[in-house]
């Protein structure tokens, strides 16, 4: 997201303009700008009710956050950890539940006016993760690669679903033309991507949560996106 401050140019109106109304302007353009953003895997998000940490492979995310104060210097917010303990292994794991305070802090204006959150520091209430501090902190420089887009609709349809696809790679960025997706073990499907990087899935599969990962190979490493079905 992007801040845009009005453009100042234009017929001059007066040839003379005062420090203080400058200093209204300036007042003026930045109470109308945008709130600062957190990402969010593939995209830069506000006030998130639910964020995914492990972009990778969607097996650590927080969910059912209410945030008090978003916009300042720093924001508190409360929820639920979500991390998959990977017993026997991640596909086949369970997801467990961890009570958490989260701080969303030092906001930065990164290239283009854009206003974004670098730090977020978990606090578990009680029982955390195994493996875990019980204060955990996460950054987001304003350089943070984010990640292609994946999201997942169920249709009116009895266990029907629609992944869809955005911003992935081309074959002119060095690209297979191709994304795979699966869940846990199951392959699902083996897409071609558009030339705009999209693509459009429908996938019937039973009612539950399951997360569901996209993976396209480039010349620059592996593109992986996860999102969870619910």
């Amino acid at each position: 997201m992007m801040e845009v401050l009005p453009d100042a140019r234009g017929p001059v109106r007066s040839c003379v303009v005062t420090f203080a109304t400058l200093a209204a302007a300036v007042l003026l353009a930045h109470a109308s700008g945008s709130p600062p953003t957190i990402p969010d895997c593939f995209t830069q998000v506000v006030a998130p009710t639910e964020i995914t940490l492990a972009c990778g492979d969607g097996n650590f995310w927080l969910g059912g956050m209410r945030w008090r104060g978003w916009g300042g210097a720093t924001t508190a917010g409360t929820g639920a950890a979500h991390a998959n303990d990977c017993d026997p292994n991640c596909a086949a794991g369970h997801f467990h539940t961890y009570a958490v305070t989260v701080t969303a802090s030092r906001p930065a204006t990164c290239v283009g006016g854009r206003r974004q959150y670098t730090r977020l520091t978990l606090r578990y209430a009680a029982a955390r993760r195994p493996g875990s501090p019980r204060t955990d902190t996460e950054t987001f420089p304003c350089t943070w690669p984010l990640h292609p887009g994946l999201t997942a609709r169920r249709t009116p349809s009895a266990g029907t679903v629609v992944l869809s696809g955005t911003a992935w790679g081309a074959s002119s960025d060095g690209c297979t033309p191709k994304v795979e997706l699966a869940s846990g073990p199951t392959a699902i499907a083996t897409t071609p991507v558009s030339a705009t990087g999209g693509f459009r899935v429908t996938w019937h599969a039973a009612p539950g949560r399951r997360v569901v990962v996209a993976r396209q190979t480039c010349g620059d490493g592996l593109r992986v996106a996860a999102v969870v079905l619910r």
